[in-house]
């Protein structure tokens, strides 16, 4: 058929026993919760869910150090966020900060501890960000599946003035 004829319909159905309350996976721990995330948001690396390998995500490449404890995530330089802003390493640091936040109080911060403490995180420029581990840890980038990545440009001003829950919680879910 010729091009001006074939219209093509794209679109997700998806059944949920329940609704998150927020869009945010950072404040919410439930499966619908983080269904809606992983449609919507963006990782630095993701798991295949059939294959159980470590793909690229918005970090396309990476290395890990001698030592095993750091990893050097090389970021996508072609990704922009809904509103065309660009996606650097400074919205992978801003996302740490508010993952590890106490006033947060994310959801996700637990199933991102090694021995309890904190994962690092480093940007040396704006398309490179370093993890490092502070133990030696098997799982290794898996646990970074679990991180969300914010628009630091939309919601750091919220974050600063410790409103990032109020402003989250504004938005609706779903009606």
């Amino acid at each position: 058929a010729p091009a001006s004829a074939t219209r093509r319909i794209c679109g997700i159905t998806v059944s949920f026993r329940t609704e998150p309350s927020f869009y945010n996976r950072y404040l919410e721990a439930s499966a619908a919760a983080d269904v809606v995330s992983r449609l919507t948001d963006g990782r630095l690396i993701r798991i295949d869910r059939t294959t159980d390998i470590v793909e690229p995500g918005l970090a396309e490449r990476w290395t890990r150090s001698d030592n095993g404890l750091t990893y050097t995530l090389a970021l996508r330089r072609d990704v922009r966020f809904s509103d065309g802003q660009p996606f650097t390493s400074a919205d992978v640091l801003f996302s740490a900060r508010v993952l590890y936040d106490p006033g947060v109080n994310s959801t996700l911060a637990a199933a991102t501890l090694v021995h309890g403490k904190p994962l690092v995180f480093a940007a040396p420029d704006p398309w490179t960000v370093t993890v490092t581990m502070p133990a030696p840890f098997a799982p290794g980038l898996r646990l970074l599946d679990n991180l969300p990545i914010l628009p630091r440009h939309k919601l750091e001003a919220a974050f600063s003035e410790n409103r990032l829950r109020e402003v989250i919680a504004a938005i609706p879910a779903f009606q």
